[in-house]
């Protein structure tokens, strides 16, 4: 997988459907079991709740969802639809709701936990996150200066710079990009500089 995109933080919302309140906590989620953890955590802050009902999706097929005593496909699976539909991934939602005394009938539960998390996200904010290859360059430092143009060219960015003993730098380089990154460098330092693969992972970039 190139790229994927994720929720950008942490953020709540809330609505109030005839008198039910509908608290939607939406979360990124590093791996399964950490999602799990974090249902878990979300449930133990509102003990006195009438339901928790969630889903999350790690990566791909890679999910789970529950509607927590909410009549069936009326909670967990259209906080899933959502997830889906904006295309996220190592992302969950928490809607939390205390019932106010009014049945709201299976198209308004769909409704409420639809608008509710739809809500969240947009709080969340969305990243895109790139695979990318960490570098760590070293140079002279009269070169030194044209590094970020290369590096900005490439669509990557420069995360660290020690200036100790010449230029060395590490970098961020959508994997995508970084033989031209490399034929730059190279061009740039005339063969004299060095250029070593550190590590692949995934970066933002804005």
């Amino acid at each position: 997988m190139k790229s994927y995109v994720t929720l950008q933080n942490t953020a709540e919302a809330e609505i109030v459907v005839k008198h039910s309140r509908f608290l939607a906590t939406a979360f990124g989620v590093p791996t399964y079991d950490e999602g799990i953890a974090k249902v878990g955590e979300i449930k133990g802050k509102y003990p006195d709740a009438t339901h928790n009902c969630y889903a999350f999706v790690v990566e791909g097929t890679q999910q789970k969802y529950s509607d927590d005593g909410e009549p069936q496909g009326t909670a967990g699976t259209p906080i899933l639809e959502v997830l889906r539909r904006q295309g996220l991934s190592y992302a969950g939602v928490v809607v939390t709701r205390y019932f106010g005394g009014i049945k709201l009938g299976a198209g308004g539960l769909v409704s409420a936990y639809t608008q509710a998390t739809v809500d969240a996200l947009a709080a969340a904010g969305k990243v895109e996150m790139v695979l990318s290859d960490v570098l760590m360059v070293k140079m002279d430092y009269y070169v030194g200066g044209k590094l970020p143009y290369i590096v900005g060219k490439a669509g990557g960015k420069v995360l660290t710079t020690d200036y100790a003993d010449g230029l060395k730098a590490t970098l961020a380089v959508p994997t995508d990009s970084t033989s031209r990154f490399e034929g730059d460098f190279v061009e740039l330092t005339k063969g004299k500089g060095e250029c070593i693969h550190i590590e692949s992972r995934y970066e933002r970039y804005v």
